[in-house]
């Protein structure tokens, strides 16, 4: 460069002389390294003098699989690269490696300078240095291995990300330094007082794969990244901009900058409901500044254009009144309602409200209380010292409500206040919701308000006689609880009827057949020896992919595969999107956008190849999305990039955690890869007078979505024809006709028999544990206890023409007219005063 008269300097260091040079325009450039730890790409603040960043190459560092270029956290990002190519044929290995790498990342500096002496010199270590030393032997051994399987290499070589060399104790891999490059290319955009400066990034492709997997790690960190052809038009007038706020920032720096109202930063509060979702929004923006003003966490961060204080109300922060003269909550006059809301004071403990004057909860002495009031008066004075308010609560029928309180609550504060919605916390989604500020949906307000009187009114009627005829004062009842309660008590009272469950083992059958049959049915099969297979028939048959998840659906197959309650699914799946990873967990819609098509693409294209992608949008009526992933990374990546430090999140993230995101990434996934073609044989058992029909896959033909995890559970049913076959072996055991119900089996009854929304399924079962009425057996089984019995008869008994299924269903087809704009909430509301006004009340006297 100096040889073509341009004035540069080498800037690998500290050189304080070189610095100045360049900062007062005696050089023209700086040169570095392209590596996370450079001067050059870290610390240097200069709006008005750095105009552009040039990778003279890809930003890349090679990694040697050897003794000394061992290093946790570099192996992590490797493992990552490679996990594609090697995981199919390696997956346990894998698996012991990435999980032994992981708990060895932060070891220390001298532990891996002793680990790597140890390694060198064939020596043993003592205790946690000894842990280390046997990982990274495992993860060398590992890596050696896999290298030499030809078929790995293939891949490899064919993978359009993945450099690799050498040769046995001389491998090495080229790795995109994503970091390094983000860092060099954000010192060319800066904040100034007018702004965001423009800047340029210029990269030179020196090699293509290495290039390929740089493109897609940022996409990966940044989630909207594109790169443009180089163009000597486009560049200058690029440049043009650049050097045009460059004048403007100097001028600021001098004083002198005189900026319109319109172009100058807003200053914004930006209230969310979820402290995590907070914190995960304030990350996606940089680091942010943690304030606390009257008890509120809040965080400040600077976008485009824009100061943002972000902060959470934790929740509601409104409640109906529980003064009974009003209705419990509500005024009734002259066929109008008129509902009446305070702040929430709520004691930890019991979960009832406790009038202010109280310092005690009256129900359960508890002295813990969340309370909203010190969280709306902060609200209040943040609304007042800025430019515009927003709100970006959750996109439903009770987010709506918040932001409807919210905006009541400030708007005589601060007029600027706009609605927000997204449905997945991630960068992208809140840009582009930041482009599309709307207001609150009213008709999703009052069908929040109609749900919430009606629970109150019913609670509020029915629980206090449940108090005084049972004598227990926690007792509750509710419209879509009590049926639920009545399904499993109805379940519990016919689980004790037996059936016979037969395992039967025939000679020419390679596989056992299993099934339930009259009591005695074992005892006369084994008796005369033989039985007849009839009607053997084979046929092809296509198979689609099930659509993404719903809440039901992911409820339901959760609760089953997990083995855990719907509440601890509903906790997964909440802190999995505020840590930004799925989109909106509480939906009906199987619906997916263009983006989530092509986050899949990204996926099946680069680990199964183009020709399993089938991109499909499965819609659904409805303004939600499907349940689906954000990135197109699985759980196995996910923890890895975590692990090596690369991505983090502002919530902390647990094993069913990363269990939960796994099954909605795979059945998302799935959802847009092509069908199977699976091969099914069938049968008819036949003994006497009892028949049964049997049908098994007994080949997949074309694995298409199948590939992704084994779906079809394939058996080997020898050469199996009509005629009569010899009974080697015939056992049986008792088993119940009518096997209890599971948190599975009751949120897909909810969801069929139309009653309960996907917001609430999980509460609704989790308030039948809590108040006693169902206790849980074996492997999430639920069972009526003595007192849901008790409770569910007297309620069927009294007040069955309230609480019984159909009405309950009707009432919530309702409500859903009243969110859609095509029924009024007072005529709702009058129906339902009707039928309960006339309910005698008598409180239990303390």
């Amino acid at each position: 460069l100096k040889g073509r008269g341009l004035k540069v300097e080498a800037y690998l260091g500290s050189r304080k002389k070189v610095f100045n040079e360049f900062v007062e325009g005696r050089l023209d450039a700086l040169i570095g390294i392209a590596s996370y730890r450079s001067p050059l790409t870290r610390g240097i603040d200069l709006p008005e003098r750095v105009r552009y960043a040039v990778f003279a190459g890809v930003p890349k560092f090679r990694l040697r699989i050897s003794v000394e270029d061992f290093q946790p956290s570099r192996w992590l990002i490797l493992l990552n690269e490679i996990k594609d190519a090697v995981y199919e044929r390696y997956s346990e290995e894998f698996d012991r490696v990435l999980g032994g790498l992981i708990k060895i990342r932060t070891a220390s500096r001298e532990t891996l300078e002793a680990v790597r002496e140890a390694l060198r010199d064939r020596k043993e270590l003592s205790g946690y240095q000894e842990f280390v030393r046997r990982v990274a032997e495992e993860s060398l051994r590992f890596m050696n291995k896999v290298l030499k399987d030809p078929e790995v290499v293939d891949r490899l070589r064919k993978s359009k990300t993945i450099t690799f060399g050498g040769r046995e104790g001389e491998y090495f891999f080229i790795i995109p330094d994503a970091t390094a490059y983000i860092q060099a290319s954000g010192r060319t955009s800066r904040l100034y007082v007018g702004g965001l400066t423009k800047g340029l990034s210029v990269l030179v492709i020196d090699e293509e794969k290495a290039y390929n997997a740089l493109l897609r790690d940022l996409k990966w960190l940044l989630e909207t990244l594109e790169f443009s052809e180089y163009d000597e038009v486009r560049v200058a007038k690029v440049l043009k901009e650049v050097d045009r706020d460059r004048a403007k920032v100097r001028k600021a720096l001098e004083g002198k900058l005189r900026v319109k109202k319109r172009e100058l930063m807003k200053t914004t509060l930006f209230v969310v409901e979820s402290p995590n979702k907070a914190r995960t929004i304030a990350k996606l923006f940089g680091r942010p500044t943690k304030r606390v003003i009257n008890g509120l966490q809040t965080y400040e961060v600077l976008t485009e254009n824009r100061l943002m204080v972000i902060t959470a109300t934790g929740g509601h922060i409104l409640d109906l009144v529980t003064d009974i003269r009003k209705w419990f909550g509500v005024v009734v006059r002259d066929s109008s309602f008129k509902p009446f809301y305070k702040p929430i004071r709520r004691c930890v403990k019991c979960g009832r409200e406790v009038p202010e004057e109280e310092v005690v909860c009256p129900s359960c002495g508890g002295k813990v209380f969340v309370e909203s009031k010190p969280v709306i008066e902060a609200l209040r004075k943040l609304a007042s010292q800025v430019d515009e308010v927003l709100v970006g609560t959750d996109p439903d029928s009770e987010g709506e409500k918040i932001a409807w309180d919210v905006t009541l609550l400030l708007k005589p504060l601060n007029k600027n206040i706009y609605r927000v919605r997204f449905h997945e916390v991630t960068r992208r989604g809140l840009i582009e919701a930041l482009k599309n500020l709307t207001s609150v949906d009213e008709h999703l307000v009052h069908a929040q308000i109609v749900r919430r009187i009606e629970d109150r009114w019913i609670g509020f009627s029915l629980s206090p006689i449940l108090w005084k005829v049972f004598k227990l004062n926690f007792l509750s009842a509710g419209r879509v609880q009590t049926p639920v309660l009545g399904w499993v008590v109805d379940r519990t009272n016919i689980h004790k009827a037996k059936a016979e469950l037969v395992t039967l083992k025939l000679e020419g059958v390679e596989i056992p057949l299993i099934f339930k049959a009259p009591k005695g049915f074992a005892d006369a099969v084994r008796s005369a020896g033989k039985v007849f297979l009839t009607d053997v028939r084979r046929s092809l048959q296509e198979v689609h992919p099930p659509p993404p998840y719903t809440t039901d659906t992911m409820l339901s197959e959760a609760a089953r595969v997990l083995k855990v309650s719907a509440v601890k699914v509903m906790e997964s799946a909440q802190r999995l999107f505020e840590a930004g990873l799925i989109t909106y967990h509480r939906t009906d819609s199987t619906t997916v956008s263009s983006l989530g098509i092509s986050i899949a693409r990204d996926y099946i294209e680069r680990v199964f190849g183009h020709e399993f992608f089938h991109g499909r949008k499965w819609e659904r009526e409805g303004a939600h999305e499907c349940i689906r992933p954000t990135r197109p990374l699985d759980s196995k990546q996910i923890k890895t990039l975590r692990a090596a430090g690369v991505i983090s999140f502002a919530v902390p993230l647990r094993p069913d955690d990363y269990r939960l995101y796994d099954l909605i990434f795979r059945r998302f996934i799935a959802s847009q890869m092509i069908p199977s073609e699976i091969e099914k044989t069938s049968f008819k058992l036949v003994f006497n007078d009892f028949s049964k029909e049997f049908t098994f896959v007994t080949q997949v033909v074309e694995e298409g979505f199948s590939k992704l995890s084994k779906y079809f559970n394939v058996v080997n049913l020898g050469e199996l024809r009509d005629g009569e076959y010899l009974v080697t072996e015939v056992t049986s055991r008792a088993v119940p006709e009518h096997p209890l119900y599971t948190y599975s089996d009751l949120v897909e009854l909810m969801k069929s028999r139309g009653i309960g929304r996907p917001s609430t399924y999980a509460k609704i079962l989790d308030t039948l544990k809590r108040r006693g009425y169902v206790v849980e057996v074996g492997k999430g089984k639920l069972v009526a206890t003595r007192r849901g019995k008790d409770v569910f008869k007297f309620l069927n008994e009294k007040f069955n023409d309230l609480i019984n299924e159909e009405r309950t269903r009707k009432l919530q087809e309702k409500i859903d007219l009243i969110e859609a704009g095509k029924e009024k909430a007072e005529n709702v509301l009058r129906e339902f005063y009707e039928e309960i006004k006339n309910i005698k009340v008598s409180l239990p006297s303390r």
